[in-house]
């Protein structure tokens, strides 16, 4: 029998599920530290398979926060992540064209709001492109061959 993914059954036992697997991890002397780059910041205990109900200790895995991110977001690396300069979240990042922060897409559009400009219209002033377009080339790009 499957579990539904989506139900608040399934919420419940993930959760009870990943208190069980921090439990085992720390009973078993798990070493808290990055697997891939060693960091002793902002931990998160990862399962390699993705199976939150996996809790077997071979599966288990401490990655820091820009690690994890990366591990589960496909086409990115760990170095695409950083710190959004206004929110403070771990996000894909770029410098805006309007005040060269580097933020998050989700700031960047609050910014053209505040500022009364549209992020889809062009302007002059910014070489008659988009405030977005520019927004995305500065935004790391995807990458096809990642290990």
């Amino acid at each position: 029998m499957g579990r539904e993914h989506n139900s608040t059954e399934y919420s419940k036992e993930a959760k009870k599920s990943r208190r069980s697997a921090i439990r085992i991890a720390k009973k078993l002397g798990l070493e808290k530290k990055c697997v891939e780059c060693e960091s002793t910041e902002e931990l998160e205990l990862d399962h390699k398979d993705n199976d939150p109900f996996n809790n077997v200790v071979t599966n288990l895995r401490y990655l820091c926060k820009r690690c994890h991110m990366a591990h589960h977001s496909g086409l990115r690396k760990t170095e695409d992540f950083n710190r959004c300069s206004k929110c403070l979240k771990l996000r894909v990042c770029a410098p805006s064209p309007i005040s060269k922060h580097n933020m998050c897409s989700a700031c960047f559009i609050k910014q053209c709001k505040e500022n009364d400009l549209y992020q889809h219209h062009r302007y002059e002033e910014f070489g008659n492109d988009t405030l977005y377009g520019l927004w995305c080339k500065g935004r790391p790009k995807y990458r096809s061959n990642l290990k």
